[in-house]
């Protein structure tokens, strides 16, 4: 039988590692002997038809998918998780859960990089900092940079999409994962994503996450993004000018409703700032594992808001009809990064259907490729 002389290795690698799938699983899947496998990754040797199609239902991605260079270049720097950093070199000490989740991260970023051709996106827009210095001068010298006072932040998610951070969320199934952030390059242009799952988090935990995320990226330091996460969500003389009484724990939900964290968070700002001592900390720990807080605090019924910028942007897309559904699908495709439309609404965050073009007319070209600007600043 014919072999694929367009077949790219690195493609199946990566098709695989999406579906979060081992060599062997893999084999057992298709009747593909294993050896033949990781030659084909490794592009030694050359797949026929039959196993070409064979591959392309196992794991759900086009057949074109496994013969197409993709002309978007997106490569991976750095990965902060929340136990270790990891340069982009080497991600051997990755879970195969996580590189599952880095390859949907790699493809969603080529997908945003194919829409950047039609819409602008807020540019990446980071303080640098003085690493040398303390937490909290950090935390100020950020909040000055993004013209932010004092008040409380209400929607950590909003300010870093306007401020040209990437934010997604992964169907993670039953694997649930923590917040983790990507540092990659595409084109010379330095860009960072925070992956944040998909479990519907309470807004006052998503705010947290999302600083600690920042502070991870800025400092590149698991400990300090944490006490950096605190200072910045909870400025210091406003935070103490607006206290009130905090003897006992329901003191606590007023606050959390004003500043938008979490009450462990508060606690632990607070134990920090000498407010107070060690035993009332303990106290308070105490009492909020008595009353189920430590999983469900009151208050987390308030949901966090979902990234916009991908939405907006096809939005956008269609209504100055730069692209039908279906043609955006078809130079998706074309530009190298053919999947199907299942797996663009959730790389992106849509609702299923999204893309759906059952009613719409369908061009076979791009309408307008003039660029559209969105501004995402609030």
């Amino acid at each position: 039988m014919n072999k694929n002389k367009n077949f790219n290795g690195d493609k199946l690698r990566s098709a695989r590692l999406y579906r979060n799938k081992s060599i062997d699983l893999l084999s057992k899947e298709t009747n593909i002997k294993k050896d033949h496998l990781k030659n084909l990754e490794d592009n030694k040797e050359l797949p026929n038809l039959e196993e070409i199609l064979n591959l392309s239902n196992i794991l759900k991605f086009p057949r074109e998918y496994f013969d197409k260079m993709s002309k978007i270049n997106v490569n991976i720097e750095k990965v902060y998780f929340n136990s270790k950093i990891l340069d982009g070199n080497d991600l051997s000490d990755c879970t195969k859960d996580e590189l599952s989740y880095l390859e949907k991260i790699l493809i969603t970023n080529k997908i945003y990089n194919f829409i950047e051709q039609y819409i602008s996106f807020p540019k990446l827009n980071l303080p640098l900092i003085n690493k040398g210095e303390s937490i909290e001068s950090i935390a100020k010298s950020v909040r000055k940079y993004w013209n932010l006072d004092d008040t409380p932040i209400y929607n950590m998610l909003n300010l870093l999409e306007s401020n040209g951070i990437i934010i997604s969320t992964i169907n993670t199934g039953k694997n649930s994962i923590k917040s983790f952030s990507v540092k990659h390059k595409s084109y010379d242009n330095e860009k960072y994503t925070i992956v944040l799952g998909n479990d519907k988090k309470s807004i006052t935990r998503r705010n947290y996450e999302l600083a600690y995320e920042l502070g991870k990226i800025l400092l590149e330091d698991i400990v300090k993004a944490n006490q950096f996460a605190e200072a910045f969500l909870l400025p210091e003389v406003s935070l103490l000018g607006n206290l009130g009484n905090t003897a006992e724990i329901e003191d606590y939900i007023d606050l959390k409703a004003m500043w938008i964290v979490p009450i462990s968070t508060l606690i632990s700002r607070l134990y920090d700032l000498g407010q107070i001592s060690g035993r009332k900390y303990d106290y308070l720990k105490k009492e909020m594992k008595k009353l189920g807080w430590s999983k469900k605090e009151p208050l987390d019924n308030a949901k966090a808001t979902n990234p916009i910028l991908s939405k907006t942007a096809l939005d956008l897309i269609i209504e100055n009809n730069i692209m039908t559904k279906s043609s955006f699908i078809k130079y998706l495709s074309e530009d190298g990064v053919p999947l199907y439309q299942e797996d663009i609404e959730e790389l992106l965050g849509l609702k299923k259907g999204k893309l759906s073009s059952t009613y719409e007319v369908e061009e076979d070209k791009v309408v307008n490729k003039d660029i559209k600007v969105i501004n995402f600043k609030r």
